[in-house]
């Protein structure tokens, strides 16, 4: 079930989210609520959700939280991802597929950090009115604004496509995973607000499967079904997950 979500049909389900989030804020401000009150409500919501998952803190969630957040964490995951690859696609697919999956990246990152965030200048939880209430790790705050998310953005773009060129239910799933407990690391430490994660992750699906398309249909990919080694993610990020909660034991200071 999960796995339909990144088929090719059911594409249109980002767009018609985001055309129905357009008629419900274009109703709203034509109903007596101005565009200041909606973003007020919505900062208060963020505000709120973010000081709850915050304020639930130990010293064993803080370590492992802030090294499930950090990217080099997961080097080893990717690179099961990229023998799945290669045990499923020939040689000219897994160059399409590489130059694929660095554009996808590229253009979800820089979307996200040199354009949007300039532009909106959006702070963080983390240098907002209520930062001095917040609980940090390790002294991290972020950069001082962060809508939309690239953690998110990534990620997400990153599992759109994979879930493109590879139809296995398993990934769909690990994926799933993956990006919700990423999501939930950032609002624990303070430096998201849920707003931010989903507007980086529509950004997300949108870029992802419009590369994943474009590979299909002009490069000659065609989708992996009864994806062949498709447990080693999954063993990849539980190995990955349990080496995070190991740590907290010989060292837990983040």
């Amino acid at each position: 079930m999960i796995q339909r979500v990144f088929d090719l049909k059911w594409t249109y389900i980002p767009a018609f989210v985001s055309l129905l989030a357009i008629i419900l804020l274009v109703g709203g401000i034509t109903h007596g609520f101005g565009i200041n009150a909606i973003i007020s409500g919505v900062d208060a919501i963020d505000g709120a959700v973010v000081r709850l998952i915050n304020g639930g803190n130990s010293a064993f969630l803080d370590s492992f939280m802030y090294r499930f957040s950090y990217k080099w964490t997961w080097v080893p995951f990717y690179v099961t991802l990229l023998a799945v690859i290669g045990r499923n696609f020939n040689w000219r697919q897994i160059l399409i597929i590489s130059l694929s999956i660095a554009l996808v990246i590229l253009l979800a990152d820089q979307l996200c950090a040199s354009y949007l965030r300039p532009a909106i200048g959006r702070f963080r939880p983390s240098h907002s009115s209520f930062a001095d209430m917040l609980h940090y790790v390790n002294g991290y705050r972020g950069g001082n604004y962060g809508f939309p998310s690239c953690h998110a953005a990534n990620s997400v773009a990153l599992a759109t496509f994979l879930c493109f060129i590879m139809r296995s239910g398993r990934l769909a799933a690990l994926f799933s995973v993956w990006i919700l407990m990423m999501a939930y690391t950032r609002m624990y430490l303070g430096v998201h607000y849920p707003s931010d994660l989903l507007t980086g992750s529509f950004i997300g699906i949108m870029i992802g499967s419009s590369i994943g398309l474009v590979a299909q249909r002009y490069g000659g990919v065609r989708p992996a079904v009864g994806v062949k080694w498709a447990w080693i993610p999954v063993a990849g990020f539980l190995l990955t997950c349990v080496g995070i909660s190991i740590t907290f034991l010989s060292n837990p200071v983040a």
